[in-house]
């Protein structure tokens, strides 16, 4: 698989994306919502008498999943953790490679750590 160049954020870039991404992110924690509720119902039957209506719709939204976490890995967007929406954008500070950190319900982007850093490693900016 051909690697993608890594896109780099300045602050205001990653902030002006934020919105767009932040649709995104809570597109995916909706879907993933709806994928708990169908997978366990799914569960709770033998194969046989699942409705193919309800397989068919956990596959549609598995897939729907796929499509939007590659949107948001084109956007260069990282992903580190969907159920808090841990996000990082890659950026530049001093000439060398940081990210810049998002979590959902935060009201922007305040934060980045080091390439070897995660989370505990936040640094206002």
């Amino acid at each position: 698989m051909k690697r993608r160049p890594t896109i780099y954020y300045s602050i205001s870039e990653a902030r002006a994306a934020l919105p767009k991404i932040q649709e995104i992110l809570l597109q995916i924690h909706k879907l993933r919502q709806r994928l708990r509720i169908t997978a366990s119902r799914l569960e709770s039957v033998s194969y046989s008498h699942q409705p193919a209506s309800d397989r068919k719709q956990l596959i549609t939204m598995m897939a729907e999943s796929r499509d939007l976490l590659s949107r948001l890995s084109d956007a260069g967007v990282l992903v580190r953790d969907l159920d808090t929406g841990l996000i990082d954008f890659p950026s530049k500070r001093h000439g060398k490679d940081i990210f810049l950190c998002y979590e959902q319900g935060e009201e922007t982007i305040n934060y980045w750590h080091g390439v070897d850093e995660g989370r505990s490693g936040r640094k206002p900016l």
